[in-house]
């Protein structure tokens, strides 16, 4: 029988693979204006409660998981250091 701590993982776990499977379908429609800040929004309620775990369970991998949000240490942006809150942002790498 899992611990209590156990459960509450597999529940968030869960949680975030329901919510991230409706934003990586919402990528291949065209959307308003409005579908697309509601993508957006549900992407950084996403993004917090995923890095929170990231956090507890693996501390080790945490500040990756973070950069590639968002890499607060490159000094330009290119193909290398492009992040996801770029791409939310509406930035593009030629």
């Amino acid at each position: 029988m899992p611990n209590p701590m156990e459960k509450a993982i597999k529940e968030v776990l869960n949680s975030l693979i329901k919510s991230g499977s409706a934003i990586l379908k919402s990528f291949s429609k065209n959307d308003s204006v409005t579908d697309s800040l509601k993508r957006d929004f549900d992407y950084q309620k996403f993004y917090t409660v995923s890095s929170e775990l990231v956090r507890q369970v693996i501390p080790s991998r945490y500040d990756e998981y973070r950069q590639l949000y968002r890499n607060e240490k490159r000094k330009a942006i290119s193909v290398e250091t492009y992040s996801i809150s770029d791409y939310l942002a509406g930035l593009s790498v030629t």
